[in-house]
C-alpha cells in the first residue's frame, strides 16, 4: 500500500501510528542484520549469503522480501545470531525514521540501481531514492557495499564503503575476465564457483555475497570450501532438462527487461525466447534487441 494512500492519511490525521512488518522487525530485532536491496539479484545474493554464513554464527536466518517474514521469530533471535534480510523498494519506502541506536545493522548492500516499479514510484529518481534509504539503517561503523557510482556518491556516509562492479574491473570487488571473484587483494578462483554460476550474471551476485561474508569474518579458506556447495534459487537460469529435443531453461523471475537481457546473455545463442508479464511502464526495446541477437 503506498504511504500516501488516502486511508493511511486519514489514519495519520486521527493520530494513528502507521508502521509495517519490516519496520517492526528492524526495531525489535536483537540479532545482527545484513540488509540487501537492488533492482536485480537481491534474492540470489541473500540466498547465497545465508549459505556462506551458516556455521559462522550460532544461527543464520533468511527472510524479508525473499518470501518469509521474520517478525514471528524476532523474540527468539539473540545478539550472536545473524539475519540476512532482503528488502524491497516498497518496504524501504514504508519505513519511518530509523532509531537513534541501530548498532545491529552491520552491513547493507545495493546490488544495482536500474529501472523498475515506475507504475508505483512514477520516476526513476524516486525509485532510486527509496532504494538509498537502506543506508539510513546502517550502523555508523557498518559496511556499505554499493555499485561504483553509488559508492562514490555515498563515500562520506558510512565508515566503510566498498564498490562492487560485477564485470566492471574498476570496482573494489569484481569478476575477472577469467571468471574469478576478486575481493580487493584476495581471489576466489572460478573453479571454486558452482557450475550454475560460472559465466552468468549470478557470478556478480555471488561476488557480493562472498565479499560480505569475508568482511564479517568468514575465512577465505572457509569460503572456498563452502562455495562449490552453494545452490541457486528456483527459476534463476534453472536447467529443466531436455524436452522434445530442446534444452529448457527457466528464468521465470525476470521481472524487468534488464533482468531478461542478463539471462539471454548468460546462455548460448540459437535459442527460442518465451516471455511475457505485466506492463510496468518500462521500455521493452532492450529485450527486442537482445532477443534478435540471441537467435543467431
Amino acid at each position: 500500500m503506498p504511504p500516501h494512500n488516502k486511508w493511511l492519511e486519514i489514519a495519520r490525521a486521527a493520530g494513528a501510528v502507521i508502521t509495517s512488518e519490516m519496520e517492526l522487525f528492524l526495531a525489535h530485532c536483537r540479532a545482527q542484520v545484513v540488509l540487501v536491496t537492488g533492482t536485480q539479484g537481491k534474492s540470489s545474493t541473500c540466498h547465497y549469503l545465508a549459505q556462506l554464513l551458516t556455521g559462522h554464527y550460532p544461527r543464520v536466518v533468511l527472510g524479508g522480501n525473499i518470501g518469509r517474514s521474520l517478525l514471528a521469530r524476532v523474540d527468539e533471535l539473540t545478539p550472536t545470531d545473524l539475519a540476512v534480510v532482503e528488502i524491497s523498494s516498497y518496504q524501504l519506502e514504508a519505513l519511518g525514521a530509523p532509531p537513534s541506536e541501530r548498532a545491529n545493522v552491520v552491513a547493507v548492500a545495493i546490488t544495482n540501481l536500474l529501472e523498475d516499479h515506475l507504475e508505483r514510484h512514477k520516476t526513476v529518481a524516486a525509485y532510486h531514492a527509496c532504494k538509498r534509504r537502506i543506508l539510513e539503517w546502517l550502523n555508523p561503523d557498518g559496511l556499505a557495499v554499493l555499485p561504483p557510482s553509488e559508492a562514490r556518491r555515498q563515500a562520506s556516509r558510512a565508515a566503510r564503503v566498498v564498490s562492487h562492479g560485477g564485470f566492471e574491473h574498476e570496482a573494489d570487488w569484481h569478476v575477472t575476465t577469467a571468471g574469478h571473484l576478486k575481493l580487493a587483494s584476495e581471489q576466489i578462483d572460478a573453479a571454486q564457483l558452482p557450475k550454475a554460476c560460472r559465466g552468468t550474471f549470478q557470478a556478480a551476485n555471488l561476488l557480493v555475497s562472498a565479499g560480505i561474508a569475508r568482511s564479517l569474518g568468514v575465512s577465505l579458506a572457509a569460503l572456498e570450501e563452502r562455495m562449490p556447495r552453494v545452490t541457486n534459487l528456483e527459476h534463476r537460469l534453472e536447467d529443466l532438462g531436455v524436452i522434445d529435443g530442446k534444452r529448457v531453461i527457466d528464468n521465470g523471475v525476470s521481472t524487468t527487461p534488464d533482468s531478461t537481457v542478463a539471462a539471454l546473455r548468460s546462455v548460448a545463442g540459437g535459442i527460442t525466447l518465451i516471455c511475457g508479464g505485466e506492463q510496468k511502464a518500462l521500455a521493452l526495446d532492450v529485450i527486442v534487441a537482445a532477443a534478435g541477437q540471441a537467435f543467431f
